[in-house]
């Protein structure tokens, strides 16, 4: 499993979502899961212009699929004025055939 952090803000188009490794599922999450530090979030896929689904402060969220280095996989921006670290969290599960 390889874990990356990213900082989040409100500000512009969004940040990009980008696959760091060669993998079957990523996780999104707030870094730090302390009550006062969670903000609603939206993400945009696949582009910045897409539709954007919220998400509440402390949300986990998943997608499933093959992923390859480098590319983007979408967009991800809190809704309230602020900075968080994210956790992305890339691997193959061992119940997802390759």
């Amino acid at each position: 499993m390889i874990t990356y952090l990213f900082t989040v803000d409100n500000v512009g188009q969004g940040e990009q979502i980008i696959v760091q490794s060669l993998c079957s599922r990523i996780r999104l999450k707030q870094n730090d899961q302390s009550v006062a530090t969670l903000q609603p979030f939206v993400i945009r896929i696949p582009g910045a212009t897409s539709p954007a689904v919220r998400h509440e402060g402390g949300e986990a969220v998943e997608f499933l699929g093959r992923f390859t280095p480098n590319s983007v996989l979408g967009y991800i921006e809190l809704v309230n004025a602020a900075s968080v670290q994210f956790a992305q969290l890339e691997d193959f599960p061992t119940s997802t055939p390759l």
